[in-house]
């Protein structure tokens, strides 16, 4: 092969001449409201929008005050969901002017006339939710989101907030007039008050109703309380909050959410016992009615396989146990104690667990094998059993009886009635150990960050140490670092970091994190920077097969004594 054909040879098939001056050229101007000119020009090869003063402004002191002000806000701003502010400049037709980034895209209301899909539109709501809480922690009010100042750019429909012209900052004394659009304006503006983050919140809310008309009422309700102290407190508020409504959303028709609620009043009538959460520890979520059959009442939104043709659902946190009060059973009866998942994935017990006993009334999460309180015959059922002798854990009182079939009540999510998690009996399990190599070596996932069939990656999450699980289907969030060292066991937890905020983001895409929760033997607890997850599977006489979360590596068939407390993470199958 003659590689010295021209055939072979790389070049431009229409050589072009190409504009790369250090002057601005091409200028073009845009539509625009207000006091502002905008333009766009052409500057070393690339476009730029040029924002400087209408004629009538431009020699206004106050004017070219409020310009300086914004581009001292915006230039402090590095986040892809807003317009980059680059330099202030003056220029011979933009006059004085704020240089920054040429956004290919479409504003908010014209995108929606397209009818974007509900994927689309719910990632819009995150990454505005994302811009929207960065800017806030960096003490910079927008006071004018609306629908025109949101672009959604034409290549992969992302949000790009622009027009920081009216914002504010507490560290700015002057320039403090009201200014905003009267139709998305709070009510503290319109009347002249104070106003700070949750201003902006009011705006998002009646932008949420016009992204979602029929959806999401109660989010877009406390957005738009009149007083904003009672409205949410900040963007990773309301996107906890549109998390768990999706997680909570029911698919029954009319008749059956009738019945629920009857089932329910039934229930909460014939039992004392009955409580909200407040009144058993320090949990927010209120106890769900009896028959519930919500198939999203406590779990994550991602989808996982676990065999061929086979997915289940994550719960939404590790398993606790707390011995006040009492729950249902799937033996019909009733046993002491309260179930709960956990309110964050990376939320653990920790040292507490050390306090173990019949009568302690504080949270557990770290549990001995089949201690789901079901009598199996078993020596050691219940959560709080500590005895340090494997066989105490035997169902049926014989080391090769797993946790299903027979001895299927001895499964934590099976027997009992989870407080969060649908509050009925037998609507979780643990995964077995084949199960659990499949999800970890052998299923078909998406790509991520260059790997393919990207199934789990070791992080650090708020401070925690884990495992971040990836559903089949993910798309990992623009505005988060993408991860590193996928599918790597050997992989050090430092090599991914989120704080909560960006765990926020990855959850919704629908990953799941399980914390190194530690290992409880008897009543002390050590190895905390490593976790161990039970599976319903025998390993032999002495121990149980458990998911293995180390620092070494990640070990899918250790078969763990089962005399240790470790922690539960439920699966709930879907149909």
């Amino acid at each position: 092969m003659d590689y010295n054909n021209d055939i072979y040879t790389s070049g431009l098939v229409a050589p072009q001449t190409v504009n790369v001056s250090n002057h601005f050229t091409g200028y073009k101007e845009l539509p625009s409201n207000g006091y502002s000119r905008l333009f766009r020009a052409q500057r070393y090869g690339q476009w730029y929008v040029l924002k400087g003063l209408k004629p009538e402004y431009a020699d206004d002191p106050q004017y070219t005050a409020m310009l300086s002000k914004e581009f001292a806000l915006t230039v402090e701003l590095n986040h892809p969901n807003i317009v980059h502010a680059l330099s202030h400049e003056q220029d011979p037709v933009a006059g004085d002017c704020i240089v920054m980034e040429y956004v290919d895209g479409r504003p908010l209301d014209k995108f929606l006339q397209e009818n974007p899909s509900e994927t689309t539109r719910r990632q819009v709501v995150q990454e505005l939710l994302a811009a929207i809480g960065y800017f806030h922690r960096k003490q910079v009010v927008h006071q004018d989101l609306k629908p025109s100042n949101i672009l959604i750019t034409n290549d992969g429909n992302h949000v790009k907030i622009i027009d920081f012209g009216f914002a504010d900052s507490r560290s700015y004394a002057i320039l403090k007039e009201p200014a905003y659009t009267q139709s998305y304006a709070a009510p503290e503006q319109l009347s002249g008050g104070e106003v700070d983050n949750r201003t902006d919140i009011y705006a998002f809310g009646l932008i949420l109703k016009q992204l979602f008309p029929s959806r999401y009422g109660r989010v877009v309700r406390k957005c738009l309380q009149p007083q904003k102290e009672k409205r949410f407190p900040s963007a990773e508020d309301v996107l906890l909050k549109l998390n768990n409504e999706d997680r909570n959303r029911k698919w029954l028709p009319v008749t059956a959410i009738a019945a629920v609620v009857l089932v329910g009043l039934a229930f909460l009538l014939s039992h004392p016992f009955s409580k909200r959460a407040n009144d058993i520890g320090n949990d927010e979520e209120a106890e769900l009615p009896v028959g519930d059959t919500s198939q999203l009442a406590g779990s994550l939104n991602g989808l996982f396989s676990v065999a061929p043709s086979k997915q289940v659902r994550f719960s939404r946190g590790n398993l606790q146990y707390n011995t006040i009060g009492k729950h249902r059973t799937a033996d019909g009866g009733t046993a002491p104690g309260t179930w709960r998942f956990a309110k964050n994935q990376y939320d653990i017990i920790g040292a507490d667990n050390t306090n173990v006993s019949a009568t302690y009334t504080g949270w557990i999460d770290l549990f001995g094998w089949g201690t789901s309180g079901w009598n199996s015959g078993a020596a050691c059922y219940q959560p709080w059993s500590s005895s340090v002798a494997n066989n105490d854990y035997y169902p049926g009182a014989d080391s090769e009886n797993n946790l299903t079939g027979p001895f299927a009540f001895a499964d934590w999510g099976i027997y009992n009635a989870i407080r969060n998690g649908g509050n009925t009996p037998n609507r979780w399990r643990v995964l077995t150990k084949d199960e659990y190599n499949y999800l970890c070596l052998n299923r078909k996932a998406s790509t991520v960050n260059g790997t393919a069939d990207a199934r789990y990656t070791k992080a650090v999450v708020n401070g925690m140490n884990g495992l971040i699980l990836f559903p089949d289907e993910y798309n990992h969030p623009q505005t988060v670092a993408a991860p590193v060292n996928i599918n790597i066991s050997e992989a050090p937890f430092s090599g991914n970091t989120y704080n909560s905020e960006e765990w926020l983001l990855l959850e919704a895409a629908g990953a799941v994190f399980l914390p190194s929760a530690g290992v409880r033997f008897g009543q002390h607890v050590d190895d905390v920077n490593h976790g161990y997850y039970y599976s319903s599977t025998v390993a032999n006489v002495s121990g149980a097969y458990s998911l293995g979360i180390r620092g070494l590596n990640i070990s899918l068939d250790w078969g763990g004594w089962r005399l240790y407390g470790v922690s539960v993470r439920m699966v709930q199958d879907v149909d």
